[in-house]
């Protein structure tokens, strides 16, 4: 069953009804986010919807670009890797090859990042979404004259670099890049104190306005990570396309963008990679040196210099990641970690801008002869997020959200594998209902009933699982894939288990271990209502008087008596 392009209903559904002004389940991507195919998705991959003019002072603006990165993410949430970067699709146009670096407009890849005080970000995503679409539909046909101005001291910049390395690779014996000789991955900026008093020359002359004496364009430069990895390898990398057997030649560096910024702690970078092509030519399928299936044919000490964890359009630094973690586990949300970084991000562009500023006043105090009579002119130190300077970005806490779910999913083999060689001679299970609030819902019922955890006697977690219901049926296969385990590394079996429910649960778990059942002569029921056991019973003593509350009448009343007439003991033991 067709239906019209541009439609969000799929065959079979009622037609779409109006925007809903908040979504049911905040702080997670709507269900029709997820389930779009990448390219309905990837919006934001059409050049011209970013080079397009888009006035930054819109306050509208802030809500737009915070989607359109988190529009950029869900092709994270269709896949299972974090590292993937497929760039088979991409026209021959947005490549160059070696030796022809070409000069065209160029602009991130990322939309610029919106204040952090948006609470309802997450609330009006499909909104936004239509916002989006129309501010690319008027923008496309609109002139790109300013976005061009905007990337061009940036985008000069990364080709500069390319440029340098391709004529390095192409005179030297070694074919190494001058970083690689002096045993580095990092192109870097120099500091700002020699930045600002001997600026260089082929810096200089990247600006776009050359009209003023002092600049700080030397302050904007951010660190660049070099990754051309057949370079540092003694095979040819493979083709790593389904029933092929070609090898990858290098196939120049990207112009579009002609480098992948990465998130990091106090200032972001970018990752220039080497582009690949199969030389199968029933194949020609096209790599990106960063992509998942590339750095994985590398040896693993060189895996290991890569410096990210990428998404499908961004990524974030592993320095980053190393700090998101534990942040997470300790209680501080996606939410909070993005005003930390935001707060980090902001400080370091602070303390760059009163350095430049110290030395304005310094070379006011002290002129030269020609400062004297001709007073030079200094030019003003760009905002935060100023694409044409600075180019800060922090990304949104959706985003992050997101990107914490997608790290642990890449990880999750590796908990488990920690979660088998837990030992555990007593063991204590429980269903919790608090995790369930917070889960999605379908027709309005929730798709779980509890969370499950078995712990050791060292308040570590055994096993931890979803279930439907309370029954342990559900947990059968977990159960004896846990005594696999036990009896894999050697482990003493299980001699006692707490449950709040030990008649249902004894025959569950003593099948699945009979060390719970060993020297245990169970009670017999019968034998106790008819006092025919050794062991006492629990009697209530006969001055102690009982009685039903059933009514709130009643239960108010006799707890009003017992607060006016009787004094209450708390007895610490």
């Amino acid at each position: 069953m067709a239906r019209t392009k541009g439609s969000k209903s799929r065959p079979g559904t009622k037609k779409p009804g109006p925007k809903p002004k908040k979504l049911v389940n905040q702080g997670r991507l709507p269900v029709n986010w997820i389930s779009k195919s990448r390219e309905e998705c990837s919006f934001t991959s059409n050049s011209n919807v970013l080079t397009s003019d888009i006035p930054t002072s819109a306050p509208a603006l802030d809500s737009i670009r915070d989607d359109a990165s988190l529009g950029d993410l869900v092709a994270l949430v269709d896949t299972s890797e974090i590292l993937e970067e497929d760039i088979s699709r991409a026209s021959p146009e947005s490549r160059i090859v070696e030796g022809s670096i070409d000069e065209e407009e160029w602009v991130t890849d990322d939309e610029e990042e919106a204040d952090d005080d948006h609470s309802d970000d997450e609330a009006n995503l499909n909104e936004d979404e239509e916002d989006i679409s129309d501010d690319i539909s008027e923008n496309q046909s609109g002139s790109s004259t300013t976005a061009v101005k905007k990337k061009q001291f940036v985008h000069k910049y990364f080709l500069s670099i390319q440029s340098r390395v391709v004529e390095e690779t192409k005179e030297d014996d070694s074919k190494l890049p001058s970083e690689y000789r002096r045993g580095t991955f990092w192109i870097l900026p120099p500091d700002p104190f020699f930045a600002l008093h001997n600026p260089t020359t082929e810096i200089l002359a990247l600006r776009e306005d050359e009209s003023f004496d002092y600049d700080p364009v030397m302050l904007y430069l951010p660190k660049v990570f070099l990754w051309i990895p057949h370079l540092l390898v003694d095979d040819r990398l493979k083709c790593t396309h389904f029933n092929c057997s070609g090898k990858l030649k290098s196939n120049g560096y990207p112009k579009d963008p002609p480098a992948r910024r990465v998130v990091d702690l106090k200032r972001n970078f970018y990752i220039m990679s080497s582009l690949y092509k199969c030389n199968n030519r029933h194949c020609k399928k096209s790599y990106s040196g960063h992509d998942s299936r590339i750095i994985r044919q590398l040896p693993l000490h060189l895996q290991q210099e890569f410096p990210a964890y990428l998404t499908h359009r961004s990524g974030i630094s592993k320095d980053l990641g190393d700090v998101f973690r534990p942040a997470i586990q300790n209680s501080v949300g996606p939410r909070r970690f993005q005003k930390i970084l935001r707060e980090l991000q902001k400080l370091t562009h602070a303390r760059l801008e009163f350095q430049y500023l110290n030395y304005i006043n310094s070379r006011r105090a002290n002129p030269t002869m020609q400062e004297t009579i001709n007073p030079p002119k200094f030019k003003e130190f760009s905002s935060y997020s100023d694409k044409d300077g600075y180019a800060g970005y922090t990304p949104t806490a959706q985003y992050l959200r997101v990107l914490y779910t997608a790290m642990i999913n890449e990880m999750r083999h590796l908990i488990d594998k920690q979660m088998m060689v837990l030992e555990g001679r007593v063991l204590k299970g429980d269903h919790t209902f608090k995790i369930i609030k917070h889960l999605g819902r379908i027709g309005g019922s929730p798709t779980f009933l509890a969370v499950y955890t078995v712990c050791n006697e060292f308040e570590e977690i055994r096993t931890q699982l979803l279930v439907p219901t309370k029954s342990l049926n559900h947990l059968q296969f977990s159960f004896e894939k846990m005594r696999e385990a036990y009896t894999m590394y050697g482990h003493d079996y299980p001699e006692i288990f707490f449950t709040d429910d030990v008649i249902n649960d004894q025959g569950f778990l003593t099948s699945i271990f009979p060390s719970l059942s060993r020297d245990v002569a169970p009670l017999d029921p019968a034998n106790i209502i008819n006092n025919n056991c050794e062991y006492p019973i629990l009697s209530i003593p006969e001055n102690v008087t009982t009685s039903l509350l059933s009514t709130y009448n009643d239960i108010q009343r006799v707890f009003e008596m017992l607060l006016r007439n009787k004094r209450m003991y708390i007895y610490l033991l």
